[in-house]
């Protein structure tokens, strides 16, 4: 009989924005791809899912106070990391890695002197990935960059989150925590049906990455955990956060304010889930993406472009894009958005 093969998967073409190195933005040749396959196999060799609780909260802990330290040290902060990482830790639940995890993430903790959560912590170790990167082309492979501290401890700690996130760890052995429906557009719960809202701040000259990438059906991913609210005035309060804050490509200038609208498949998502059931913020009705999800851009719409109508008022930008049913349908080499 004949071998069937499956059709390769089609590289993304260079797009505006997406950085300067385009082999280091790319899922394809990130240092968190390397670090991320081999802690999963690490796992699955030692039957991880398996593992006493008391193991699994001993990892966390560890990576939890490694990051922290590395923040600290990458923000020339002379502060007491260790102090910072046990207000994090405080009053841990869990009964397996996943929820372990996914109470980490939803966390509101903020230090006294870090004033930021963990999770962005976390979210902004997984964009740095390999650290500074040399101004030689010669030297432009992966391994020939100084890897950033921050990047392994964050592995650890997106590898336990996404075995919730991930549709075939969720069901796994019955082990991992069950998916949980979303909302249904019902106004309460959700402000429209099979849709999600992210706001927050987006500098001026990154617009054009998601401009470039308006209705040519062409995927880009996002390297960090991506979270969005099914309630549209959720993404409202991120975007208010805004005032004031200057853009950090521009001092002179304030951030830009942006509302991304994700729109899900009816059918679901492999790659991410509903948190209302184990989060320990309730009612911020959030949808969490894993790390490099693949989305298109429907729509890029400026306020600026006078062409342009914006749906809603308040915002500079307006940014539709599609979610992916299953990251496993796009290429590991498409863009990487350059800010989200």
């Amino acid at each position: 009989p004949t071998l069937k093969t499956k059709k390769p998967l089609q590289p993304g073409p260079p797009v505006e924005g997406e950085g300067t190195a385009p082999m280091h933005s790319r899922f394809i040749s990130s240092r968190y791809k390397l670090l991320y396959e081999a802690q999963k196999l690490n796992w699955d060799m030692i039957k991880w899912d398996t593992t006493l609780i008391q193991d699994q909260k001993k990892v966390l802990r560890k990576a939890v106070r490694e990051l922290v330290q590395a923040y600290c040290d990458d923000k020339g902060m002379d502060a007491d990391w260790s102090s910072y990482a046990d207000e994090f830790l405080e009053g841990m639940k869990g009964q397996n890695s996943e929820e372990l995890a996914v109470w980490m993430w939803t966390s509101a903790t903020k230090t006294s002197d870090i004033e930021v959560e963990f999770c962005s912590i976390l979210n902004e170790a997984l964009r740095v990935d390999v650290g500074k990167t040399t101004s030689l082309s010669h030297y432009s492979s992966v391994e020939a960059e100084p890897i950033s501290p921050m990047i392994k401890p964050a592995v650890v700690l997106t590898c336990m989150l996404q075995r919730f996130l991930n549709a075939s760890r969720r069901v796994k052995n019955g082990t991992a925590l069950k998916h949980e429906s979303w909302p249904n557009g019902d106004g309460e719960n959700s402000t429209k049906k099979d849709t999600v809202y992210r706001g927050g701040g987006l500098p001026a000259k990154k617009f054009g990455f998601f401009k470039a990438l308006e209705g040519t059906s062409q995927w880009y991913r996002v390297a960090h955990p991506l979270a969005s609210s099914f309630m549209k005035k959720k993404a409202r309060y991120f975007i208010e956060l805004q005032n004031g804050r200057p853009d950090p490509f521009d001092a002179s200038e304030d951030m830009h304010k942006v509302l991304f609208i994700i729109q899900l498949d009816p059918d679901g998502c492999c790659h991410g889930n509903y948190l209302e059931g184990p989060t320990q913020v309730k009612g911020e009705r959030e949808f969490l993406f894993s790390a490099y999800s693949a989305f298109q851009v429907v729509s890029a719409k400026s306020v600026y472009d006078d062409d342009d109508v914006l749906e809603n008022q308040g915002v500079d930008y307006e940014i539709t894009i599609r979610a992916c049913i299953d990251n496993g349908h796009v290429s590991d080499d498409v863009p990487t958005a350059p800010w989200h």
